[in-house]
């Protein structure tokens, strides 16, 4: 498979950049929530501006792919890296890129390991960069 990832830019967005990028960053990122009932699109905004999630861009020279947030979830062993929301299109391109970024992310923050979830179609592309099945999270709504 051939690597196209040497022109692909990772860049993680100050609150500021965020907020003005939002009108076209929180299109990519309700394409992620259009499988999930935990965030609406206002709440990865609030995330966002009180610092709890971070935005990041994907692109090649002038073009958009994708739009992800990262968060640090802290617990008794140890600090984690989620990739929270993902949402763009040719995730092949780019996905390798991302996961070396966010790799290098989780390291500088001190955490010991990247952990990211979604539908089911995606848990075969992770194995690639490394990941291993941890858990399955099952839901009941019950209001």
């Amino acid at each position: 498979m051939q690597n196209f990832t040497h022109n692909i830019e990772v860049v993680p967005l100050t609150v500021d950049q965020a907020i003005t990028s939002w009108p076209i960053t929180s299109q990519l990122i309700e394409l992620a929530l259009d499988h999930t009932d935990q965030y609406e699109i206002q709440d990865i905004l609030h995330q966002i501006r009180e610092e709890h999630m971070v935005l990041w861009l994907v692109g090649e020279e002038e073009q958009l792919h994708a739009a992800f947030t990262t968060k640090i979830c802290s617990y008794p062993q140890g600090d984690e890296m989620l990739i929270a929301q993902i949402g763009g299109k040719g995730i092949h391109r780019w996905a390798e890129k991302v996961m070396e970024v966010v790799e290098q992310h989780a390291k500088d923050n001190d955490c010991y390991a990247v952990t990211t979830c979604g539908r089911k179609g995606t848990e075969r592309l992770y194995p690639r960069w490394g990941f291993k099945f941890d858990s399955v999270i099952m839901k009941k709504k019950v209001i």
